[in-house]
């Protein structure tokens, strides 16, 4: 409470009046997070030390608290949080089975923990803490053969990382509605539709190291606008600059363009997105907002040909094409005609300069 009060105290005297807005933020689920595997694992190994260790001191704890201790242990680790992919940022969570698997899991640490023991199937001379144990060393196996396939098998980088950037061993690129790699490089006799997953975002690719990552969700970049996406290896590191830039169509889609920058070289174009149309019909004209080079430009569509184009203006200037006149001032792009403005596009998330 004491260091509260002296953080309070010490940014009130920096900053005794502050100013904040609201924002977008992309929030993946937390459970999407949780490295279960891991912790499932250490938990398993922990037991069964602990099992060698009652039994060499033949002292052995109570049923009720091994069982509530190792369903917290469970709940707090968030062990019940079994999912799998739908696509590049949706999920599907298996709560009630991931619940039903944590309360089993006590009941079998509990059962292996239990003084005394009886038997359980005569015939075979198979006793209660014996069946528990042997389910206990099953899953430990199971868990850790389970991570064997993904660290042995090689990963291809795929045609999307042919328009990347270049660091080192590094491949980086952006890419959209591409199969995710990584998840569909072991083939599943059964259920392997499972494993198709196709994703969306900023790659990181590498042969040498047989890597395939999204590391950044096209959401997460869209709502940013840039990320610094660090690669690097033994005794070197470096920093690759990825940043989007937008045009939003009032009441209707967007356009936009993806630029990745090394750390050592100019940025690179590595993706551009469809054109964007304005529903309003002008001078029986359609106007569309597309990407160029450089910056962005309008195209005047009439009777399904393009009948002229020009460049986005820059803030403050004007530019016409079909009679139709273009005014910029800021980041709204607004369509002169007969008098009439309409307020068509706005240009958003400019993290870098460059011509919209």
């Amino acid at each position: 409470m004491a260091e509260r009060v002296v953080r309070l105290t010490y940014f009130t005297a920096r900053n005794p009046v502050l100013t904040a807005r609201g924002r977008t933020q992309f929030v993946t689920p937390y459970w999407a997070d949780v490295a279960v595997q891991g912790h499932a694992l250490g938990l398993l190994l922990g037991v069964l030390l602990g099992l060698l260790v009652v039994r060499q001191r033949d002292a052995w704890p109570g049923v009720g608290r091994v069982w509530l201790a190792v369903l917290v242990y469970g709940v707090a680790k968030s062990l019940w949080a079994v999912y799998w992919y739908l696509g590049g940022t949706e999920y599907v969570l298996f709560r009630g089975a991931g619940l039903a698997l944590v309360v089993l899991l006590a009941g079998l640490v509990a059962v292996a923990l239990a003084p005394g023991d009886t038997q359980l199937v005569p015939r075979i001379d198979l006793w209660r803490r014996e069946a528990a144990v042997g389910l206990l060393l099953a899953a430990t196996l199971a868990i850790g053969l389970a991570a064997v396939p993904y660290n042995t098998v090689s990963v291809s980088p795929g045609p999307e990382a042919d328009t990347g950037v270049q660091v080192r061993d590094y491949t980086v690129t952006y890419a959209e509605d591409v199969p995710n790699r990584y998840i569909g490089a072991i083939n599943v006799p059964v259920g392997g539709s499972a494993f198709a997953i196709n994703t969306s975002g900023v790659i990181v690719t590498s042969d040498r190291r047989d890597a395939w990552e999204v590391v950044v969700p096209a959401q997460r970049l869209k709502v940013r606008g840039r990320v610094y996406v660090p690669v690097g290896g033994l005794g070197w590191r470096e920093t690759v600059v990825v940043n989007r830039t937008t045009w939003s169509v009032i009441d209707g889609p967007e356009t936009y363009k993806v630029y990745i920058q090394p750390p050592d070289g100019p940025r690179t174009q590595v993706h551009t997105a469809d054109p964007a149309v304005v529903p309003a019909v002008i001078n029986d004209t359609r106007v569309a907002i597309r990407p160029a080079e450089p910056g962005y430009e309008v195209a005047l569509d009439r009777n399904g040909t393009v009948v002229e184009t020009a460049p986005v203006p820059r803030d403050g200037q004007n530019v016409t094409a079909a009679d139709i006149t273009f005014n910029r001032t800021g980041d709204r792009l607004r369509a002169v005609y007969d008098g009439t403005r309409v307020p068509i596009a706005k240009f958003e998330l400019r993290v870098q300069r460059e011509r919209g």
